[in-house]
């Protein structure tokens, strides 16, 4: 197991080895990772380790109350995404998990305009979360906006902001493509 986390050193690589390993149903496999668990325990493991054994234990057990509660205790954004992908790929509605992730954010990183970006919100509620970044460090709801309404919807509201040229380019862009079809 220690080979393991050098020869997969990705953390989406290790989730899809342990989510394939807990498909296969034997009981060497499963009592293997209930080994593996318990003699990490007490282990002293990175971040991205820790992450991989709550993923190991979810895919045995199919309970992820712990693993949420160590979640909501994280401040890496990238491993709050890791997560929610991880609960999707598994069939697990993340809709769940909004109302507590989203009270833990402060509304500065891009990491965590990607956390929001998991979730469903209608356009008004993506713009409203833009405004809580100051219109700043959320390139992904950006995209996501521009997605739903296109781009001179958004115009006006991005005028002034480090967006507005890039609103700019998605109206440039779009044009050309209307102007290349005639």
């Amino acid at each position: 197991m220690r080979l393991y986390y050098i020869a997969f050193p990705s953390e989406r690589l290790r989730q899809r080895i342990v989510a394939n390993l807990c498909r296969i149903d034997s009981d060497d496999i499963k009592s293997f990772l209930t080994l593996h668990l318990q003699s990490n325990q007490n282990q002293q493991l990175s971040l991205e380790s820790r992450f991989t054994d709550h993923c190991v234990n979810f895919m045995l057990t199919k309970y992820f109350d712990s693993f949420f509660t160590y979640i909501l205790q994280q401040q890496n954004s990238l491993i709050v995404v890791s997560f929610l992908n991880f609960m999707k790929q598994n069939g697990v509605q993340i809709e769940q998990f909004k109302t507590p992730i989203l009270e833990n954010l402060t509304y500065l990183k891009q990491g965590e305009a990607e956390v929001i970006a998991c979730f469903d919100f209608s356009m008004e509620e993506t713009l409203m979360m833009i405004e809580k970044f100051c219109k700043r460090n959320c390139d992904c709801l950006v995209v996501k906006i521009i997605q739903i309404c296109g781009a001179e919807e958004l115009i006006e509201f991005f005028t002034g902001t480090v967006y507005e040229e890039i609103i700019k380019q998605e109206i440039r862009k779009r044009n050309w493509m209307i102007a290349e079809m005639y």
